[in-house]
């Protein structure tokens, strides 16, 4: 191999990779999974290199997709500021496509909530027991994200896992009822909200048996687990509320 040739192999190896690199999304206004106490204005998108928005649409929890006036854009940069309309409070689902530099297609999604924070929230009735002590951190997570809890102790369980309507494989160690919905076990004060807000045809929500790391079951120096929120109607799981990966962290 010429010498020449040889130095222009050296010469390209040596290059920053991320000339080759894709770009990629660094930021999201809202961010995911954001709760906010009131509409957003606007959704800003920031990528780590330029690149032409093709895409963004926005639909609400009855992925009913809404007017945002967007239109693609003609010129390449890094971040893209989209002006929204007024939103009522609710889920939003927002999906995006974009163009990098080298033409490669990449795209996303990311939801965000906006809080009815005129509504004040109902009072949590929990059913537990005396000893349980993540039952009374679970209670004392929900107080902290502005719930009021009505805590009772008691001897059985089964009278209030009957009540709920849970199916096999789906219950933990308290079973809590609010505004006409079941709650049983581990469920992340967010997700109370959600479905509060929401109003699905479910008979409630159920995080099965007890993960390490959900809201009550926080062990210091210990990453939490993965786990999911059940949603389910007459003892039957009709879908995946939420899905947390591990490592999530709760107020």
């Amino acid at each position: 191999m010429k010498f020449s040739t040889r130095l222009s192999l050296i010469i390209l190896c040596l290059l920053p990779l991320q000339v080759f690199s894709h770009s990629k999304l660094l930021s999201s206004e809202p961010a995911h999974q954001a709760e906010l106490t009131e509409p957003p204005k606007q959704i800003v998108l920031t990528f780590n290199q330029k690149a032409r928005l093709m895409k963004l649409a926005l639909a609400n929890a009855a992925q009913e997709a809404l007017d945002i006036g967007f239109k693609p854009s003609s010129t390449r940069a890094d971040t893209f500021t989209v002006a929204l309309p007024a939103l009522a409070a609710g889920t939003y689902q927002a999906k995006w496509s974009a163009m990098s530099g080298d033409s490669h297609k990449i795209q996303g999604e990311f939801n965000f909530v906006v809080q009815a924070v005129s509504a004040a929230l109902p009072v949590v009735t929990v059913y537990k027991s005396a000893t349980c002590g993540c039952c009374k951190a679970w209670v004392s997570h929900l107080e902290r994200n502005g719930f009021t809890v009505a805590a009772h102790d008691v001897g059985n369980m089964l009278e209030y896992k009957q009540r709920a309507k849970l199916g096999a494989g789906m219950g933990s160690c308290h079973t809590a009822f609010v505004d006409g919905y079941a709650v049983e076990g581990h469920v992340p004060a967010k997700d109370l909200k959600r479905m509060l807000l929401e109003k699905p045809d479910i008979s409630g929500l159920t995080v099965p048996r007890m993960p390490m790391g959900s809201p009550g079951m926080e062990m210091p120096g210990r990453e939490s687990d993965a786990f999911q929120v059940l949603g389910y109607k007459e003892g039957e799981v009709v879908g995946v509320f939420s899905d947390y990966p591990a490592g999530s962290v709760f107020e």
